[in-house]
């Protein structure tokens, strides 16, 4: 029988405080905060979800248990990577009363989410579908003219990331085509035999089809409206977001194609959670749900991010203070193992971070190296040495003992394993090394 240990599958030493982490693990401490203790409430709460998980396990019908029982593969993929895409365990644990208790359960603030992707894919194949002057690529590789939704005619551009005037490939978004729009905006099968790299290359083009559709405040306000609905009625408080944010790239009017400041930008997530609550029948709550982190991408060379900081700082120096408090940082996103390194943007981010007084929020560690021979893995411990409050990721952080022993006192780790798995970072849930990091207590982390 194959344990998380042998699950792994890296060609170098690991730390010693991992391997004693796997192995707690592996004989079943599962308690991941030995030191806390729960009051008399959570207790009880704590008891009857330990009663309905039990329940459900007991009346588990045998196609159910033969799913939870089939024996891991001699070879490829191993099952939680695999029920990703074939989604065999999705019906079991949805029709569950645990599920819906859960669901409902207060949860504090979804701490991770990207602009363009903050709500759900059925959106896009729904009310996304019904948007005017709409029309979408539908070849796989991408059009001649964009990569993603697209006006039909000559007017400006409505959801692209050029003017559409015409050309193969193009169909108009009309609900009947959303069997040809919804393969498009997902992965697939095919993702587990590639790597990390060929997954981001494989995934990048659902990002280039929908990004440009939320450059236009028309549309970001009806998904927001939509996502919050969502978060309001599963039981978060609030969510973060991480709002791509450059002089080419920042949102506009579809009507008048004027860019939106950041107030108008903060205003219309405002919106957005209005909107949700009166449809839910929501009273407003003093506590905004949305807070936006400022959002660049490594790509940039450094005089091009000086000249959006500079940009970024003038619109800060006119913002009221009430909604100055609803910008919580800086960061950069994208490929971390081809791309700049946090190094290569050091003096830049210590100037948002000093000058402009925006706290870091980096993404960093997001990286398969140094296993996988290149120097993205350094990200995440420069982004502890530059302080950076929260690390988006940081699953890098295993490589780095001492790094983490500074980030257990002042970083909190944002995991998002499904994401991981996704992208090909780790094979397997069970070997994701949060797990380890959490057990050693090196790392605050919090899953999005």
């Amino acid at each position: 029988m194959r344990t998380v240990t042998t699950l792994l599958s890296a060609a170098v030493a690991l730390p010693s405080w991992y391997v004693d982490a796997l192995a707690r693990l592996e004989d079943g401490d599962r308690n991941l905060r030995p030191h806390l203790e729960l009051s008399q409430d959570e207790a009880r709460v704590d008891a009857e979800l330990s009663k309905l998980l039990t329940a459900r396990y007991l009346n588990w019908t045998a196609p159910q248990l033969s799913v939870a029982a089939a024996p891991l593969p001699s070879e490829g993929v191993t099952p939680p990577y695999s029920e990703f895409f074939s989604r065999a365990w999705r019906h079991i644990v949805a029709d569950s009363e645990l599920y819906s208790f859960v669901r409902s359960f207060p949860k504090g603030r979804v701490p991770h989410l990207h602009s363009g992707s903050q709500g759900r894919r059925d959106w896009l194949l729904t009310e996304g579908l019904q948007l005017k002057n709409c029309a979408f690529c539908a070849e796989p590789t991408g059009c001649a003219d964009a990569s993603g939704f697209s006006p039909p005619g000559s007017k400006a551009v409505y959801a692209a990331l050029s003017l559409h005037r015409g050309g193969d490939g193009w169909v108009p978004c009309e609900e009947k085509h959303a069997a040809i729009l919804e393969p498009l905006l997902a992965s697939t099968p095919a993702f587990e035999h590639m790597n990390s790299t060929e997954a981001w290359a494989q995934f990048n083009q659902v990002f280039l089809r929908v990004g440009p559709l939320f450059q236009y405040a028309e549309s970001t306000l009806a998904y927001t409206a939509d996502a919050t609905k969502v978060y309001l009625s599963e039981g978060y408080l609030g969510a973060d977001i991480r709002m791509l944010w450059t002089y080419q790239q920042t949102l506009r009017s579809f009507e008048t194609q004027q860019p939106l400041g950041l107030a108008q930008t903060v205003a219309l997530f405002d919106h957005a959670e209005s909107m949700a609550r009166a449809e839910l029948q929501l009273a407003p709550q003093p506590t905004p749900f949305w807070r936006l982190i400022v959002t660049l991408l490594r790509v940039v060379d450094v005089p091009a991010l000086d000249a959006a900081v500079d940009k970024l700082q003038q619109e800060l120096a006119t913002l009221p203070p009430a909604t100055r408090r609803r910008l919580l940082g800086f960061d950069l996103v994208g490929e971390e193992q081809p791309n700049h390194t946090t190094r290569f943007y050091a003096e830049v981010l210590l100037r948002v971070r000093d000058e402009l007084g925006l706290p870091l929020y980096l993404h960093a560690g997001e990286s398969l190296a140094p296993f996988g021979g290149a120097a993205g893995d350094d990200n995440v411990r420069d982004a502890v040495l530059l302080e950076s409050r929260r690390i988006g990721h940081g699953f890098g952080l295993v490589n780095y003992p001492k790094a983490a022993e500074v980030a257990r006192e002042r970083t909190i780790l944002e995991v998002c394993p499904w994401s991981n798995n996704v992208l090909r970072y780790v094979d397997d849930l069970r070997s994701h090394t949060c797990q380890c990091i959490a057990v050693a207590r090196a790392a605050d982390c919090r899953h999005c």
